[in-house]
């Protein structure tokens, strides 16, 4: 489904709380989004169309994430730009996902 979608030059990579109160081990709270409880989603949008090209799953259950000796907030945006590497798109994201290491690795965007 990836490859039938012809992306823009602009995509940007955020997180996404979606509103849940039922019972579920990654179910998270976060006082200052209007759902309080909800599946955190981390995503790549075109932003252009709003269209959603990629999204993982966060998962925060007291372990740590699998993200191969990389900073969570590097992992999540090397993964989801999987898709886009080498197409000199560019990519915007928010705190969470940015630092200098990041910016400096080629294998980030």
């Amino acid at each position: 489904m990836q490859n039938e979608y012809s992306r823009g030059s602009n995509v940007t990579i955020h997180e996404k709380l979606f509103g849940f109160r039922c019972r579920c081990p990654f179910r998270m709270y976060i006082s200052n989004k209007p759902n309080k409880y909800g599946i955190k989603t981390p995503m790549m949008c075109d932003s252009g169309t709003n269209y959603m090209m990629n999204a993982m799953q966060y998962m925060d259950i007291g372990k740590p994430t699998n993200s191969n000796g990389l900073p969570q907030g590097q992992y999540y945006l090397t993964d989801l730009s999987r898709p886009i590497h080498g197409t000199n798109r560019n990519v915007t994201c928010d705190n969470w996902l940015t630092s200098i290491p990041a910016a400096k690795s080629r294998t980030a965007c």
